[in-house]
């Protein structure tokens, strides 16, 4: 068996080969290594004081010798905490130590928000992808992460690059935009630009606005920033700024004047011509595939969250570009949180024919179902409570 590995990790190699790990994973490790002719010197786990193969395991406070290559052979979940910890004490990532598939299989970039966690679950449950790639576990775009890996080495040891188009006045800094990684990339990448769909889907959500007060409730001890309802929406503070009362509020959002007939139409159109705009700029495209299915599918949750049939399309795309069969996807996550309903004038106007009887079915309500009235409801407790606190009553 050949090993990929570059021109550092191979002058390590011939030093020594020391395995974090003895787990399954670290007997496969084991096992790759051996078939390369490659012998293991020792190996660290969390109890040490013990043997694996017939070679010594020592804990994890043992620190070998720079001049050997430490390979990290665990669960990939643990990957990015112990490779904290080997940078932390001075190592260098694809220098000093690395991942063990990435000897044996490309490595795989995932750059962008929250929608690459989806799409990363859907080509980890392809079997093709998984024999021949492993993604780098990159930190997702996310007001939640508190750091991002900038190092160059990263990136110059990547073989697939897939990511959205990150400007670089993004709100995370230029270290993430694609024009810093672009030019820190090996000269042989390829890479494959996906949708960036953020935002594009206000076409079905023309109610959604931003509200800056405080009428969104921070949840765990304030931790949670985004509250139950993230969004705002017009129709329902316009309503409660005429004093109406719930049920008058709810008669009228569920009434074809919500929202007017020509607004609705010209949102859709607008919105429509700016993903055939940006999607020239990519390798997948986008715009025949909401119009072909946004009738009979939901598409997206809200105006910044596609739903997993949009997902899966992606997924399939990239698994076709990479010359792999994309059947029998996976995913069992979605990104529903903040789920909105499409107003019943904006379904009638456009067309729409899927249900929605019961929205954020994972995500966050206060009670196990909820249909349009009741997101009007659970709206108005959360975001204006004094006000209509006494009006909730149980159906």
């Amino acid at each position: 068996m050949s090993l990929r590995m570059n021109k550092d990790i191979a002058e390590k190699i011939k030093n020594g080969v020391v395995v974090r790990g003895t787990g399954i994973h670290g007997a496969r490790c084991t096992y790759m290594f051996q078939l390369s002719g490659i012998d293991i010197v020792c190996y660290i786990d969390r109890n040490g004081g013990n043997t694996f193969r017939g070679k010594p395991v020592y804990g994890v406070d043992f620190m070998p010798d720079k001049e050997m290559l430490l390979v990290v052979a665990t669960n990939m979940d643990l990957y990015p905490t112990i490779a904290s910890e080997l940078r932390e004490r001075g190592l260098v990532e694809f220098v000093n130590f690395a991942y063990y598939e990435w000897f044996i299989k490309d490595i795989v970039l995932l750059h962008g928000n929250c929608h690459m966690e989806i799409l990363r679950e859907y080509l980890l449950s392809s079997r093709e992808f998984t024999h021949k790639y492993s993604i780098y576990p990159y930190p997702l775009l996310i007001s939640s992460t508190k750091e991002f890996r900038t190092e160059p080495e990263i990136f110059e040891n990547v073989d697939i690059w897939v990511h959205e188009d990150i400007r670089n006045n993004n709100s995370f800094g230029y270290e993430v935009s694609d024009e810093y990684i672009r030019r820190n990339l090996g000269e042989a990448v390829r890479e494959i630009k996906i949708p960036h769909l953020y935002g594009i889907s206000r076409m079905f959500f023309p109610q959604v606005i931003t509200l800056n007060d405080n009428g969104n409730e921070a949840l765990n001890g304030g931790t949670d920033t985004d509250g139950i309802f993230l969004y705002g929406d017009r129709v329902i503070e316009d309503c409660v700024n005429k004093g109406m009362n719930i049920d008058e509020i709810i008669s009228f959002c569920m009434g074809d004047m919500a929202i007017p007939k020509e607004e609705v139409i010209a949102n859709y159109e607008s919105s429509m011509n700016k993903v055939r705009t940006r999607e020239a700029l990519w390798d997948i495209k986008i715009a025949d595939f909401i119009e072909e299915n946004y009738r009979k599918d939901k598409l997206f949750y809200d105006p910044g969250h596609p739903t997993n049939v949009v997902m899966e399309y992606i997924a399939r795309e990239v698994l076709l570009i990479l010359g792999i069969n994309p059947k029998e996807l996976i995913c069992n996550k979605r990104m529903d949180a903040h789920e909105k309903c499409v107003y019943p004038c904006v379904r009638k106007l456009l067309g729409i024919i899927w249900d929605e009887d019961d929205v954020r079915k994972t995500g966050k309500k206060l009670g196990d179902y909820m249909d349009f009235p009741e997101f009007i409801r659970e709206y108005l407790w959360w975001r204006h409570y004094e006000k209509y606190k006494k009006q909730i009553k149980m159906d």
